[in-house]
């Protein structure tokens, strides 16, 4: 990021239709999907990922393996995989199954890089 403390985008595009989005993607982020539906979204998602550059491909939480079960489910490529290794809010529970809170951001959140496998704070 080059220095920058933050990153913002804009969207181009809302779609349920991965042919008229992930072709042309440079980032792919999986976020507030539960990590045992991760294989079958990310093999969905595999033949639309560009052979021809690099493309980002990252999960917010990256547990049960995350770079091995990116890495079966999309195949060979030229991708870098990313995850957190937490998720980056705090949150809690007022009355269980009725009320909760977002506290806020966590104060440093690690993030695990792949294929370097480089740790680095934000």
């Amino acid at each position: 990021m080059n220095g920058k403390p933050e990153f913002r985008a804009v969207v181009d595009l809302v779609t349920n239709d991965a042919s008229k989005c992930i072709p042309q993607s440079d980032i792919i982020f999986l976020a507030g999907v539960p990590i045992h539906h991760n294989e079958s979204i990310l093999s969905s998602l595999a033949k639309y990922v560009s052979k021809e550059k690099t493309v980002h491909i990252g999960s917010i939480c990256a547990y049960g393996g995350f770079n091995w079960v990116a890495s079966r489910a999309l195949g060979p490529g030229k991708y870098n995989l990313f995850g957190t290794q937490l998720i980056p809010w705090t949150c809690g529970t007022i009355t269980y199954g009725k009320t909760g809170v977002v506290y806020g951001a966590k104060r440093m959140l690690r993030i695990a890089v792949s294929p370097h496998l480089l740790l680095a704070s934000c």
